[in-house]
């Protein structure tokens, strides 16, 4: 454990130790739980935070993939939507960090004839082999249509 002292007025020093920060004040010196009870508490804020953020933002996002078209539709107060015809799909690539496969999440990127710096992908979806599977069906059908009204 390292003290870095880093007194003030009220006598606080500032301990870090393995994997956390404890603060301790000069008139909870013979409280031991503390400093380790603030840790808790931030570190315990900082994660339901981040929950929070999290279900909002995978709430703001809907994907939707038709035998036409594939769809992404962003936001909760204003909407932006984008939407590709599937003829003009022309690569689709899975993608998904170590740590994405442990959550079982991944992102699906379509390459679609449009410009370079167009982004057209499904991020952080679940299942991303089935989704996969759900796209290569709907171009399937899609194709299928095509042959039988020609």
């Amino acid at each position: 454990v390292e003290r870095h002292g880093l007194e003030g007025a009220s006598g606080t020093e500032v301990i870090l130790a393995q994997g956390g920060i404890f603060f301790r004040s000069g008139d909870e010196v013979n409280d031991p739980g503390f400093g380790s009870g603030i840790a808790v508490a931030v570190f315990l804020a900082i994660f339901l935070v981040s929950l929070l953020v999290g279900f909002v933002r995978r709430a703001a996002v809907h994907y939707t993939i038709t035998d036409r078209r594939l769809y992404i539709r962003h936001g909760l107060f204003s909407r932006v939507e984008q939407h590709a015809t599937l003829d003009r799909v022309q690569n689709v690539e899975a993608k998904q960090s170590v740590f994405e496969r442990l959550l079982r999440i991944g992102t699906i990127d379509f390459d679609t004839a449009a410009t370079d710096d167009s982004v057209f992908a499904f991020v952080g979806i679940a299942a991303p082999k089935r989704v996969l599977a759900d796209v290569d069906r709907a171009v399937d059908l899609r194709t299928s249509g095509d042959d039988e009204n020609a």
